[in-house]
């Protein structure tokens, strides 16, 4: 049987820097007026969340990584 690798453990640290890059998105919409302060505060919220998913999931991975 192949030894198949997680697919959360794969994809999910991804989550890390596109979670960044939506949050300074937010962040530098808002700042030039382009957006509502809502729709900053939601990309910015949003963005976070999933930098922080991201982050888990490669301290996961690193530690999955190690225990081999």
């Amino acid at each position: 049987m192949k030894n198949r690798e997680n697919a959360f453990l794969k994809y999910w640290p991804w989550l890390l820097p596109a979670g960044a890059v939506i949050a300074a998105a937010g962040r530098l919409l808002g700042t030039f007026g382009m957006l509502p302060d809502f729709w900053m505060g939601f990309l910015e919220g949003s963005g976070c969340l999933l930098a922080l998913l991201g982050a888990a999931m490669l301290i996961v991975s690193f530690a999955e990584k190690r225990k081999k």
